[in-house]
């Protein structure tokens, strides 16, 4: 009988806790294991039993249901294995505990230096069986065989996906492929319909949009207004914060959910409301709902990712079923560092981490929407002016990337009034320059509601506060 303990291990490079690591990628990083790591990773690269099965286990599991099976599923197989063989209950403890390892997942791990060391490790494991079958074949003097065994070995890891041959490529699976990211249907409802009409429907999934404000303007407050409707459109919501608290964060959305300010929620005479309203919303919508803080300036868009990965695991573990977010929020952009080193330039570093960003969505099939500073020329809106792509602060790259770019405008009177103009700077997808008015745009209460529109120069001649422009000639 083998003996289902062997810890063998090519070299120091590649441990045992190593090599659990690059078997953790085909469960936590789905679209790169459909693409590349179910060509890579394969069961004969293992030379230790245990994790040479469970991967077998998790290849076979995806090829018959098209999914990635939960650690219930592959501890299942494991106690049947063990049971089937007789190999008692040490083993399948052994089992168990290696298992958990492998769905357990590290905030910390660097998925990029994973992926290209596994490669390596890959392409060893085949070259030492390749030299193991030239042998052999050579022996009795067939070359080709010899030959083939070690082209196989210059095979592993490169580009399996060749790309759309257009001849070949059906045009109802054409149409599939846009309505799948493009059908207005599809697309994340904000839950103001002049905007959605602007966006062309709505937030698209798989790409990055923008929400651009001053300092104060009203960008997280704006992003939990949209979280709380796409909520009650039961969507699942992923809200990463990096600049306010998950507390503060929280509040946003209850005072949203309510419109209760969080000024007055605290009053003991509202008190009671606040509680009936909050309770109401929160067995609706509530379990669809996940806030995480990370300090700002600390963390990547590959923390975000294993954080969200492992979210997916438990809760599809938890309920039972394939759980993953619709959308997903940070606050903000501007907070994260670049997966790659920095390079000291500002339009490549912050362009870079609105590439993660970019990278993000498409990981996960999903809008990722975030804030953005403006640069000071956008700070001031006098009249009508509204703020283009040109103020955005710092880096022109991360508007260039976007699939959406709307900034929050209002005058000082606007400001007072409650008013704003929210402007589509940008839509790949919808109308480019289109104005939404918010005639009821109350940040206390984060309640923002569509009016007609109205003349925001005669609006701000009413008013006893007037706003000097400096940065305008």
């Amino acid at each position: 009988m083998v003996n289902e303990n062997t810890d063998s291990k090519f070299d120091d490079k590649f441990s045992l806790e190593i090599q659990k690591k690059f078997i953790s990628l085909l469960i936590f990083d789905k679209n790169w294991a459909v693409l590349n790591g179910f060509d890579i990773i394969k069961p004969e690269c293992f030379e230790n039993n245990l994790l040479k099965n469970i991967c077998a286990w998790i290849h076979h599991y995806y090829q018959k249901y098209k999914a990635l099976p939960t650690q219930a599923i592959i501890t299942e197989q494991a106690q049947e294995y063990v049971n089937k063989h007789s190999l008692g209950l040490e083993t399948f403890l052994l089992y168990k505990d290696m298992i958990a390892e492998i769905f357990t997942r590290d905030d910390n791990d660097n998925t990029t230096y994973y992926k290209d060391r596994v490669v390596i490790f890959a392409r060893q494991a085949a070259w030492k069986q390749a030299l193991a079958k030239g042998t052999e074949v050579l022996a009795y003097g067939n070359y080709e065989e010899a030959l083939n065994a070690f082209k196989k070995v210059l095979a592993v890891g490169s580009e399996t996906d060749l790309g759309i041959d257009f001849s070949k490529l059906p045009s109802e699976d054409f149409l599939d492929m846009l309505m799948e990211t493009y059908d207005p249907k599809g697309m994340i409802k904000t839950g103001l319909p002049g905007w959605d009409r602007a966006l062309g429907g709505g937030f698209a999934k798989d790409n990055l949009h923008i929400i651009a404000a001053p300092p104060g303007g009203g960008k997280s407050r704006t992003m939990a207004f949209l979280a709380k409707n796409m909520l009650k459109d039961r969507k699942r919501v992923v809200y990463i914060t990096l600049e306010i608290s998950e507390l503060e964060t929280i509040t946003n959305i209850n005072t949203s959910a309510t419109g209760i300010s969080q000024y007055d929620m605290v009053k003991p005479e509202v008190r009671n409301e606040f509680l009936q309203k909050i309770t109401a919303f929160k067995q609706m919508y509530g379990k669809d709902l996940f806030v995480k803080f990370y300090k700002p300036a600390t963390v990547t868009a590959d923390t975000i990712h294993n954080y969200i990965q492992r979210l997916i695991q438990e809760r599809t573990e938890e309920l039972g079923y394939e759980w993953k977010p619709d959308v997903i929020f940070i606050d903000y952009l501007d907070k994260l560092l670049p997966t790659q080193k920095l390079k000291g330039s500002i339009y490549e570093d912050v362009g870079s981490v609105a590439d993660d960003c970019k990278n993000l969505a498409i990981t996960f099939n999903c809008p990722v929407i975030t804030g953005s500073q403006l640069g000071r020329f956008g700070w001031n809106v006098s009249g009508a002016d509204v703020v283009t792509m040109d103020s955005i602060a710092e880096s022109a790259k991360k508007v260039h990337l976007a699939h959406s770019m709307t900034t929050i405008n209002m005058n000082v009177s606007e400001k007072e009034a409650h008013r704003a103009r929210l402007y589509l700077a940008k839509s790949r997808t919808g109308i480019s320059g289109a104005v939404i008015w918010c005639g009821e745009y109350d940040l206390g209460r984060i309640i923002i509601a569509e009016t007609e529109p109205w003349d925001p120069k005669t609006l701000q001649s009413t008013s006893a506060v007037t706003i000097k422009d400096v940065t305008r000639k």
